[in-house]
C-alpha cells in the first residue's frame, strides 16, 4: 500500500481501501475498537479481506488524524478525504508522514503473520 500511495496518491488509496473494506465493515471495525480492547466478535461473520482493508484504513487514518491534530476524524473516511482534498499542504504533510509509518506497519504485520 505504501507504493500505491506514492503512485496514485493518498486520496485515491484511501478511497480504494474504503471501497474494498465496505462502509458496513469499516463502521463495524471502528465501533469494535473500544477502550480496553477490540471486540472482534462484531467482525466474525465478515470476509477476512474486508476486515483487513478496514483495519489498514483505520490505522492509516488514525495516524494521520493524530499527526494533523484531527483526532476522531478517522471515523468518517469520506469527510476525511474531502478535508484533505481542500488543503493541499496538509495532504502533502500527511503523505510525507505516512512513509515511515507504513514501513513499520508492514514490518509488524510480517512479524506476526501466520500462514494458513
Amino acid at each position: 500500500m505504501a507504493s500505491m500511495i506514492y503512485e496514485t496518491g493518498l486520496l485515491s488509496t484511501i478511497s480504494y481501501l474504503y471501497a474494498k473494506a465496505t462502509k458496513d465493515v469499516y463502521d463495524k471495525f471502528v465501533s469494535a475498537d473500544v477502550k480496553g480492547g477490540v471486540k472482534f466478535e462484531l467482525l466474525k461473520n465478515e470476509e477476512k479481506e474486508n476486515v483487513a482493508h478496514a483495519a489498514y484504513l483505520y490505522q492509516v487514518l488514525s495516524y494521520i488524524s493524530e499527526k494533523l491534530g484531527r483526532a476522531g476524524q478517522e471515523r468518517e473516511p469520506i469527510d476525511f478525504v474531502k478535508k484533505l482534498a481542500e488543503n493541499p499542504i496538509e495532504l502533502g504533510v500527511a503523505e510525507s508522514l505516512l512513509k515511515p509509518f507504513l514501513i513499520e506497519l508492514k514490518h509488524l504485520a510480517e512479524a506476526i503473520w501466520v500462514e494458513e
